[in-house]
C-alpha cells in the first residue's frame, strides 16, 4: 500500500493550474513544443499517425493540415512527395516555428477555425492531429473540412479518446521557466 500512496502523492496538485485559452497556451508552448523527447502522448500519436498515413497514397496529393502547429508531421508528409501541404493553425507563434523549419510553406492563421480563405474541393487529404478537442461545435467544422476535400478525398484525425477526459485527464502542460 505504501507504493500506491507514494504514486497518489506524486500526482496530487501542488499548486493550482492556471487555465489558458488554447491560443495562449500554444503561444507559450511554441518555444519548446518540438523539444519534448519524453512526451509520451506525442510519441504515441506520432507512431499512430505514421501507421495511418502509410495506409494511403500521399504522392502527388494536396494535403490540408488543420491544427498543424509547428509542422511536427511535415517532414514525414513531405517525404511522400505530395503535390503540396497547406497548414492552418490558430497560433501565429506555432506557424512561425513551422516556417522556420519549412520556409516558403503555405500557412494560414485562423482565429476561429474557419477555412473560408481556402477554395472548396481543393484538397485530396485533410489531416488534423491532436486538435479536435480544442474545437467547440466540431460537427460544424467537420462539415467545413469535408467541403475542402475533392471527391474521394480522405480525412485523417488523431486525438485523445473521450474516456480519457471523463477519467480526469486534462489538456495541459508544464510551463518551462528559466
Amino acid at each position: 500500500m505504501k507504493y500506491i500512496d507514494k504514486i497518489k502523492n506524486k500526482f496530487k496538485k501542488k499548486k493550482p493550474v492556471r487555465k489558458l485559452s488554447s491560443r495562449e497556451a500554444y503561444r507559450l508552448w511554441s518555444s519548446f513544443y518540438d523539444d519534448q523527447p519524453d512526451n509520451a502522448v506525442l510519441f504515441l500519436e506520432e507512431k499512430l499517425f505514421t501507421e495511418m498515413i502509410s495506409a494511403i497514397t500521399l504522392k502527388d496529393k494536396k494535403i490540408l493540415d488543420i491544427g498543424c502547429g509547428t509542422g511536427r508531421h511535415w517532414k514525414e508528409l513531405l517525404s511522400f512527395d505530395p503535390a503540396g501541404v497547406t497548414g492552418v493553425d490558430s497560433s501565429g507563434e506555432m506557424l512561425s516555428k513551422l516556417l522556420s523549419k519549412f520556409p516558403g510553406s503555405t500557412v494560414y492563421v485562423s482565429d476561429n477555425n474557419s477555412l473560408e480563405s481556402l477554395k472548396d474541393c481543393s484538397f485530396d487529404i485533410v489531416i488534423s492531429t491532436l486538435t479536435i478537442g480544442h474545437i467547440k461545435e466540431i460537427e460544424k467544422y467537420f462539415y467545413e473540412w469535408n467541403k475542402k476535400l475533392r471527391s474521394g478525398g480522405e480525412i485523417i484525425i488523431t486525438d485523445f479518446h473521450p474516456d480519457a477526459f471523463s477519467s480526469g485527464m486534462k489538456r495541459s502542460f508544464p510551463l518551462k521557466t528559466k
